[in-house]
């Protein structure tokens, strides 16, 4: 595997870190986001490996900070139930019904 990097690059107009692999060759240089697939246009690189001054936040912090993707998160007991039948084409007796 490629060797990760701390990247600062922007997205939706924002500055944004973000953890990038390289996979340049001799006609490009192209860095890929490898947890979206994403490619990013770092302005910043450093080898995730020099990074070494990070402190993680408390459990208790931890616990009630938001995720990322809790948008997607369905509450439990969710069930996925069938799309009704679709209605069957009017016959004459359908019409005949509505106006009498």
């Amino acid at each position: 595997m490629d060797k990760p990097f701390l990247i600062l690059h922007k997205v939706r107009g924002k500055p944004a870190f973000d953890i990038a692999i390289n996979i340049s060759n001799e006609t490009s240089d192209l860095w890929i986001i490898p947890t979206s697939g994403h490619r990013a246009y770092p302005y910043w690189t450093v080898p995730l490996n020099e990074v070494v001054a990070v402190s993680l936040p408390q459990p208790e912090v931890w616990s009630t900070w938001p995720d990322h993707y809790s948008c997607n998160d369905r509450p439990i007991g969710h069930e996925v139930t069938a799309k009704p039948k679709p209605k069957t084409r009017p016959t004459l007796s359908d019409l005949q019904d509505l106006l009498s």
